[in-house]
């Protein structure tokens, strides 16, 4: 089983998989090269799974998203648009220098989501 953790901007969300390709009909859609060709794809042939994709997709190039997976699983990582750590620590390494290029060193808060995946964030 393959468990990870999302950090975005940063955010905190950790889940685990029991392959990390799994669905294919999801990790298949990260092919493209760029966005407009997996929009443009996206719109010939809507999913579920594909629009779940590219919504990721778009938010990983607004946002920084750090996942911590296995280094083999790397490659992968990248092809979504997220940057991959091997450890949490090396992502929260990389999450503060963000917040400190950002101005946010100070500033920043830290929301755990135990049932994340299960969970919409409601902000005021």
């Amino acid at each position: 089983m393959t468990t990870f953790s999302w950090l975005f901007l940063p955010y905190v969300i950790s889940f685990s998989l029991s392959s990390f390709y799994e669905p294919p009909s999801f990790f298949d859609c990260f092919r493209f090269n760029d966005e407009l060709s997996m929009e443009k794809e996206l719109r010939a042939g809507f999913t579920i799974p594909f629009y779940i994709a590219f919504y990721m997709y778009c938010m990983s190039k607004q946002f920084t998203v750090i996942m911590v997976t296995r280094p083999e699983n790397f490659d992968a990582v990248r092809r979504t648009g997220q940057i991959p750590a091997a450890t949490l620590a090396e992502a929260w390494t990389l999450a503060q220098k963000k917040l400190m290029a950002q101005g946010k060193a100070e500033t920043y808060t830290v929301n755990i989501m135990p049932h994340g995946v299960n969970t919409v964030p409601m902000f005021k």
